[in-house]
């Protein structure tokens, strides 16, 4: 989790092909998974300060607790993707993103 040099992996994507042992991954699952994911690996291998997770699912919402068939508010669209996905992203790699745009919230 060092500064990265040229030819370096800067990010990593877990692609889902959409179900686990058969079973479609729902937007929820994924989240579930995201935690056991946090858990199990980032906080209890020391990487939880260095790394984040972001999920991309089909069917995410910003409002997790949204129910299904409410109207769909456009932000929901930055976190869909065709198939469910986690991206593994570096703290400094964000950190640097946002320095170079600060006024990316506007």
């Amino acid at each position: 989790i060092e500064c990265p040099s040229a030819g370096v992996t800067q990010t990593t994507l877990l692609v889902l092909d959409g179900s686990v042992g058969g079973t479609v991954i729902q937007w929820r699952d994924l989240i579930a998974l995201s935690w056991r994911i946090q858990a199990e690996a980032l906080v209890a291998g020391g990487h939880a300060e260095h790394l984040q997770l972001v999920l991309f699912h089909p069917e995410a919402t910003h409002n997790t607790y949204a129910e299904r068939g409410a109207p769909t508010d456009a932000g929901d669209y930055s976190i869909r993707a065709p198939h469910p996905t986690v991206q593994l992203l570096r703290e400094m790699d964000v950190h640097a993103g946002v320095m170079t745009h600060p006024d990316a919230a506007r």
